[in-house]
């Protein structure tokens, strides 16, 4: 080893002396029909090309016309006799400068008679003197950061380089004379016979990508160029390989492959990977007559999570949720997400929809436990779309009717799996294009604030106002919230909605204040705005028009408060604390404890108005109003009843003693200037004469 070193720093030296001079040697050697064998990386990059693609080429047809023929015939002279004419010919049209090649005076002596003739090349003309076989080959193991090797019949290799010795740890004294087997793995080595067989009858093969195994047992992936050498009768003697190490190169293909196919949070298959996957799958349904599967599984409220807890939290979940439903999977499915908070599984092998139902109730009961995050425990709520799918049906075809179905089973109920009705597909097209028309919206602004009255009950005067979102679209007029609000929950909207009616409220506070300055101003708090961070400066821009703390009451739903129970109760707390009237809305709908009245800072009860509509006919809402009333009443706690629609319910309520009311009975919402001449006109006067 000690003497191929002293060997590489001299040839080194030489090549920097060559540098200096201004040119680098250029090395090759050809076959007898003038077919590049072998070649350095200099010599390539005077023809401007990799070794790989100069290999195997005809050299003479680079040559300037006026002077191909002249080179051409010196070949054959040197084929024909042993020497060649000193001569350099012109190299002009393939690189950024011309350059002159010459052919060496005699021809080089391989094994069996084979005959190498070598070739050099510089960036300006030159002469040199003979170069011996020895010498030419050294020059290339010197020159050449590719492994070069010969074998002869029967496989065994005759010339052997550094690079070779480099690539695969033999010797070259190890490897000359031994088979070429044993580079070739088993499994290989019937490619590698017919590869040799191909060249062995004249083919020059360029860049094959195969295995070899080293000295050790290790294995690189390489690509070679073969090419026949031939004798003075044009026999083929011998066979070139010339082996490059791509096992990096193919390493980062598979990596960049891999990151095309998958998801980088999850390391899930991604759309483009599942698709090909189905595709396949129904491809054996055609041959076999089976079916398969798709679920569409969609995470309920994730948005809302992802928003209020960080994208940190969420990046978290999915990842967890993605684990759970690899492990939750047969060996035969594939689970991949197509983005935000979307998986699909395919099940495949399918054969009736109960072997189908089996599979998806194994993954539901799943989430039946909490996922467990790094600093805390997080309820997970999925809802599923399930279709299955045959020889006739298509990729793209079951993709959407499994995202079809899923929104059908939120449609029903959170937590909830939905099978693909064929019936639902107009309204998921209603559902889309609702969707475009209502971002549409938010971009132009068509989202305003609307102001029910609310009535104190014992002196029938005007007390406040709840400000209520309304669309007012352009082609369809005011759209009531009932419309589009369970959308905006789907995608994600209601904290931007609620930002929007507090920024309106914010913009109008001035002409509320110089009309009504005793009103009070209820505005709803989504469960994304309380676990923001923006709430105190989105509520202080009401501040900002001039109004008090106390004249603002903020809503929250029971829904809400419980997504984070200790968020909401400090938040609040700090609302409370600022002056801010606390109300806790659609009180009796969501988990109805009562000891929320007791833990959290309320200043207001608001009865859902689904137990004020069914007081005259129901006496157990009738009960629930009163037993609602009563215990508010002893914590000093104002009661709202929502709903109010006609005379009778009027009464009802008043009987309980509930403290104020608004409803269509008194006024249906209305622009804000509506509302302030409504006040106007009804002070002095009582809620009866209202009606």
């Amino acid at each position: 080893m000690e003497e191929q070193t002293g060997k590489r720093e001299g040839w080194a030296r030489r090549g920097a002396d060559s540098a200096s001079a201004g040119a680098g040697p250029g090395l090759a050697m050809l076959d007898a029909g003038g077919r590049v064998v072998f070649a350095n990386l200099d010599l390539a990059s005077l023809f401007n090309q990799s070794v790989d693609e100069l290999v195997g080429q005809d050299i003479f047809c680079f040559v300037d016309e006026p002077q191909r023929a002249a080179a051409r015939q010196a070949l054959r002279r040197a084929v024909r006799t042993g020497r060649a004419p000193p001569a350099m010919w012109r190299v002009s049209a393939v690189g950024r400068r011309a350059f002159h090649i010459a052919l060496q005076s005699r021809p080089l002596e391989g094994t069996e008679g084979e005959r190498l003739y070598a070739v050099t090349a510089r960036a300006r003309p030159h002469r040199s003197g003979p170069v011996h076989r020895q010498q030419l080959l050294a020059a290339i193991a010197e020159e050449c950061d590719e492994a070069i090797l010969t074998t002869g019949p029967g496989g065994v290799i005759e010339i052997w380089n550094v690079g070779a010795e480099d690539l695969f740890g033999w010797s070259e004294k190890e490897a000359v004379g031994s088979q070429l087997d044993i580079l070739v793995p088993s499994e290989r080595r019937a490619e590698s016979a017919e590869l040799l067989e191909r060249v062995w009858a004249g083919e020059v093969l360029t860049r094959v990508e195969t295995v070899r195994v080293c000295k050790h047992g290790s294995r690189v992936e390489v690509s070679i160029s073969l090419a026949p050498l031939r004798d003075r009768m044009g026999q083929v003697t011998a066979v070139s390989q010339m082996v490059r190490d791509i096992t990096q190169q193919k390493a980062s293909k598979r990596a960049l492959a891999y990151q095309a196919m998958h998801d980088h949070l999850t390391g899930l298959p991604n759309r483009a990977l599942l698709e090909d996957r189905m595709g396949h799958a129904l491809e054996r349904c055609r041959r076999e007559g089976k079916g398969i599967g798709v679920v569409f599984f969609d995470l309920d409220h994730f948005k809302t999570l992802n928003d209020s807890a960080g994208h940190d939290v969420g990046d978290k979940l999915l990842r967890a949720v993605a684990s759970r439903l690899r492990q939750s999977v047969r060996s035969t499915d594939t689970v991949a997400r197509l983005g935000g908070d979307e998986f699909v599984v395919l099940c495949e092998d399918i054969t009736d929809d109960s072997q189908l139902d089996l599979v998806v109730s194994h993954i539901m009961a799943t989430f039946s436990q909490p996922v467990a995050l790094p600093d805390r425990q997080q309820w997970v709520s999925v809802s599923a779309g399930v279709v299955r799918g045959g020889p006739s049906s298509s990729v793209a075809a079951l993709l959407s009717q499994a995202d079809a179905a899923m929104y059908q089973a939120k449609g029903r109920a959170r937590g909830s799996v939905a099978r693909y009705d064929p019936k639902t597909r107009p309204d998921l097209e209603r559902r889309a294009e609702g969707s475009r028309l209502f971002r549409m919206a938010l971009k132009a602004n068509h989202l305003v604030a609307y102001y029910q009255p609310i009535v104190d009950l014992h002196t029938g005067h005007l007390v406040g106002a709840e400000a209520l979102v309304r669309w007012q679209d352009p082609e369809r007029g005011l759209v009531q919230a009932k419309d589009f609000i369970p959308l905006a929950e789907e995608l994600g909207l209601v904290g931007e909605i609620g930002d929007i009616v507090l920024a309106d409220a914010a913009r109008q506070m001035r002409s509320w204040l110089q009309v009504a300055p005793a009103l009070k101003l209820a505005v709803n708090i989504s469960a994304l705005q309380l676990r923001g961070t923006g709430l105190l400066g989105s509520v202080g821009l009401l501040l900002e028009g001039g109004a008090k703390p106390s004249s603002i009451v903020l809503e929250v739903t029971e829904t809400a408060l419980m997504e984070d129970a200790a968020t909401s109760r400090s938040v609040l707390g700090e609302l409370r604390n600022a002056g801010f009237g606390i109300a806790i809305d659609d009180f009796g709908t969501g988990y109805s404890s009562l000891s929320y009245l007791r833990s959290f800072p309320f200043d207001k009860i608001k009865i859902d108005q689904s137990f004020v509509r069914e007081m005259a006919t129901r006496p157990d809402c009738a009960a629930i109003v009163s037993s609602i009333v009563a215990l508010a009443n002893k914590l000093n706690i104002t009661t709202t009843a929502e709903g109010v629609e006609t005379t009778d319910q009027l009464q009802l309520v008043r009987e309980t003693g509930c403290t104020e009311a608004q409803g269509y009975l008194f006024s249906v919402p209305r622009p804000l200037q509506d509302v302030l001449d409504y006040f106007a006109e009804s002070v002095g006067s009582t809620a009866d004469a209202h009606v």
